[in-house]
């Protein structure tokens, strides 16, 4: 499943989370500038 291969990377529930979360921010920001 998802979960197991997330912890394979060792990687826990809140880093995956906040990883997304800076993602999300880097795409949002890149979006809000002319490409």
């Amino acid at each position: 499943s998802k979960g197991q291969f997330l912890l394979i990377n060792g990687m826990t529930k809140d880093e995956v989370t906040r990883s997304l979360e800076r993602v999300l921010l880097a795409m949002r920001i890149s979006t809000s500038e002319p490409m």
